[in-house]
């Protein structure tokens, strides 16, 4: 039986009552149509199933242990909002498996069609209650996690409240023959980015948010210049220690993000950004990860995305989207910028929205926006994009990397095999 650190005589949030007796709801005493046996994930033909060595029939309805899902996501977006609901609804089953037979008489009522919450007595209710909010609404357990990286170079490793960034070295196992040395052989790994969070999907949303900013440290081209080598996938999960399969991390771009001690200034900002509570900073956070899931498809793919960062930012409030930009865009840059070409790029950013073009080279603007401007409006939204996010993640004082082939770039424009001028007139200069 459960022991429970929390008085009777408490009074117990709404929610959490409401989530209790939804749960309830989604258990009965015997099969139905949409309802599974407790440990349906575990029966064998043939074999005698764990669920009788309580002589206690439980049966939970599916669709109705989704909705207690939902609630408890609702209830605690911070550790559930990345969640997806198959998964929360595992997590109540398991907490729930062998605890809720403790609320009822082991004899099993006469009228077995009822859930539960029409069967359980009030005391026992009471009781169920106060277990889910000092159990279930409990933070989880929580774990580490690491994901490699092909194209961060870290010279000085940094680790913050709530993320960290390693050399290639720093994660893996004393064991040479573990299945984590094994899977670092095959790949090329300069560097790992990694949390803490209580599930998978919760830290690779920390990744991204984490990521889509580190990359702002490169320039547009640097940034999104491609190679067809293959960058680090998978993960590591810590304590214990295991490798877990997943997509790359990283585009694989043609040039290294250099960390180290002097951008640790910049990092700390990042590291506060992702625990901070407030519209502004969930925003700014929504941004980042539009733009990190941007990277790593073409440009004409990326111009999508890249409006999404800019309406996570900027698409708020009494007035216009295109009041909006033309407002907040110069003020954010601290810089003029031509009103109708702004408007134009906002023209583009509707066709997106409402379903006129699924391609920016399908749009009829597309042609005459570049005759006009001499400038592929492609490269003004990405400018616009990154620089507006520098500003509001960094602050003024943020600088790009340089290119490391600067000085062997300028050989080529002294011997005019390269333009010595940039080809098109972006409408702002990125910074």
């Amino acid at each position: 039986m459960v022991v429970f650190g929390i008085q009777n005589e408490m009074k117990l949030n709404k929610a959490v009552i409401e989530l209790a007796d939804q749960i309830l709801r989604s258990y009965y005493f015997e099969p139905g149509p949409t309802r599974a046996n407790r440990n349906s994930d575990r029966m064998m033909p043939g074999v005698k199933s764990a669920p009788m060595r309580c002589d206690f029939p439980i049966f939970v309805d599916l669709p109705s242990i989704k909705f207690a899902a939902l609630m408890l996501r609702k209830l605690n977006k911070n550790i559930f909002g990345s969640v997806p609901l198959n998964k929360i609804e595992d997590y109540i089953k398991k907490l729930l498996d062998t605890d809720i037979a403790n609320f009822f008489d082991r004899n099993t009522p006469a009228d077995r069609s009822k859930d539960y919450l029409n069967t359980i007595g009030k005391s026992e209710r009471d009781r169920f209650h106060l277990f889910v909010a000092n159990i279930l609404t409990a933070d989880p357990p929580t774990q580490t996690f690491s994901f490699p990286l092909s194209n961060v170079l870290v010279v000085s490793a940094y680790t913050g409240s709530n993320f960290y960034i390693l050399s290639g070295d720093d994660v893996g196992s004393e064991d040479r023959q573990s299945i984590i040395e094994k899977y670092k052989i095959n790949q090329s790994i300069n560097g790992w980015v990694g949390c803490t969070a209580a599930f998978p999907e919760s830290a690779q949303k920390i990744k991204r948010i984490a990521l889509g900013a580190i990359s702002l440290k490169l320039p547009h081209i640097e940034r999104t210049q491609k190679t067809l080598a293959r960058p680090a996938n998978g993960f590591v999960k810590h304590n214990p220690l295991g490798w877990s399969s997943s997509r790359e991390h990283m585009p694989p771009i043609s040039y290294d993000i250099n960390i180290d001690e002097e951008d640790k200034w910049w990092l700390e900002k990042i590291d506060n950004l992702v625990a901070k509570s407030g519209k502004e900073f969930r925003r700014l956070r929504k941004a980042l990860e539009y733009f990190y899931l941007g990277w790593f498809l073409e440009p004409n793919e990326r111009v999508a995305f890249n409006f999404m960062a800019l309406d996570a930012v900027f698409g708020h409030g009494s007035e216009t989207l295109t009041t909006n930009f033309k407002a907040r865009i110069p003020s954010t840059l601290e810089k003029n910028i031509d009103d109708v070409r702004l408007a134009k790029i906002v023209l583009f950013r509707n066709q997106f929205l409402h379903g006129r073009i699924p391609d920016i080279y399908d749009s009829t603007l597309y042609e005459c926006y570049l005759r006009t401007y001499k400038c592929d409006p492609i490269i003004d939204i990405e400018y616009l994009t990154a620089s507006c996010l520098r500003r509001l993640v960094f602050g003024v004082d943020f600088q790009m990397q340089p290119n490391p082939y600067q000085a062997e770039i300028q050989k080529f424009k002294d011997r005019g095999l390269i333009p010595t001028q940039p080809s098109q007139q972006t409408i702002i200069q990125e910074k």
